[in-house]
């Protein structure tokens, strides 16, 4: 007896392992490749019964075992690649994603910029990199307090001299990316405005730009930008900020939505 344990004891847990793999993969919807492999093991432990029955021979038995090992390897390794990829490329496309984002926020900074000295926002690249490396802003400052007995007079405080205004030019690179702004950006990736038009990971492929104007239902005009990403990393997931159709300076990804 107890040497009929030992004999069919190898083929009956091999056979009721793949039965549990295969029982498992079916309920828990697995692919066909796990049930495959789950397959392979269920043939391989009923191979071994018969074996050990004498059904069919040692050299026909190990033959058989081996090319169902093989295979049963084979199709592991290529369920744990199924499953493995699709993680990989959510990791990368984060990754990508972030310095992508934060690209079009430094390019959503430098047009907002641009429209407080030009009324408009920019619809060239070329325009806008010219002017945050050159341009400036016109500032006006405001020396002196309006005293109780002139409030609401204004002009007549600066017709006596109580109060003066200057006008201050402040390089647009430096009203741009100001203290406040730089302490919101993501410093894992620095500011470089020289590579700034190319979208990130990719091969020098700039970010298309656009500006014009919309009209609103009630009739007003609105001034409106678009920049985008034109080499995407999931091209299911494309990165943009602003709109050509609505009036908005947000981006479409999840914390700006």
């Amino acid at each position: 007896m107890k040497e009929d344990i030992s004999k069919f004891a190898p083929g009956a847990f091999i056979t009721l392992l793949g039965i549990g793999l295969l029982s498992f993969g079916i309920k828990a919807d697995q692919n066909g490749v796990f049930l495959a492999a789950a397959a392979s093991i269920l043939v391989g432990g009923l191979i071994t019964i018969l074996n050990a029955k004498g059904i069919i021979n040692n050299k026909a038995s190990m033959g058989v075992a081996g090319v169902l090992i093989l295979l049963s390897g084979y199709l592991v390794f290529q369920n744990y690649q199924s499953i493995d990829e699709p993680i990989q490329f959510r990791k990368q496309k984060q990754v990508v994603y972030s310095a992508v984002i934060q690209s079009l926020k430094d390019l959503r900074q430098i047009e907002l910029t641009y429209k407080k000295e030009n009324n408009e926002f920019c619809n060239n690249m070329d325009s806008l990199m010219n002017f945050l490396a050159n341009d400036s802003i016109t500032v006006i400052v405001k020396n002196g307090d309006v005293p109780d007995s002139l409030v609401g007079q204004e002009a007549l405080a600066i017709e006596l001299g109580i109060i003066t205004r200057d006008t201050v030019f402040t390089p647009a690179m430096e009203m741009a990316f100001n203290p406040d702004y730089m302490k919101t950006r993501d410093n894992r990736y620095p500011l470089d405005v020289k590579t700034l038009r190319y979208v990130p990971y990719s091969e020098n492929v700039e970010f298309s730009i656009d500006a014009g104007e919309i009209t609103r239902s009630s009739g007003a005009k609105v001034k409106v930008f678009e920049i985008t990403d034109t080499a995407p990393f999931d091209k299911n997931d494309i990165m943009r900020v602003g709109s050509m159709t609505a009036p908005t300076t947000s981006g479409n990804w999840k914390e700006e939505k």
